[in-house]
């Protein structure tokens, strides 16, 4: 749920706020990593995922406070210590924001 509470909503009564871009695409990536790591497991004190790029992200409509945002990711590629995913952002059914994420896992030693 996002709340008027936020630190990026400003106190203005007059001026509606809307969640950053960067903020969802943040939130899509956090999910799209959790989703490699339950995936294909790794020890997280000998390596890392790594954000690679963001590819066609698209904003559709405007998240406000009172949304209940929903995130959802789908591996669409996964090739030895690289993942794409394909990850969308929606509220009440309608389609927000989406992206194609590339990540990477990289070994802490090299």
């Amino acid at each position: 749920m996002v709340t008027f509470g936020e630190f990026w909503c400003p106190k203005q009564i007059y001026h509606t706020p809307a969640m950053p871009g960067v903020l969802i695409i943040e939130a899509l990536t956090q999910l799209a990593s959790v989703l490699a790591y339950v995936s294909e497991p790794f020890d997280p004190s000998r390596c890392q995922l790594y954000l690679l790029g963001v590819d066609k992200a698209k904003f559709r409509h405007p998240v406000i406070p009172g949304d209940r945002l929903d995130l959802f990711a789908q591996v669409s590629q996964h090739r030895s210590n690289t993942w794409k995913f394909a990850a969308e952002a929606t509220v009440h059914d309608t389609l927000c924001a989406q992206a194609d994420l590339l990540a990477s896992v990289v070994d802490l030693d090299d």
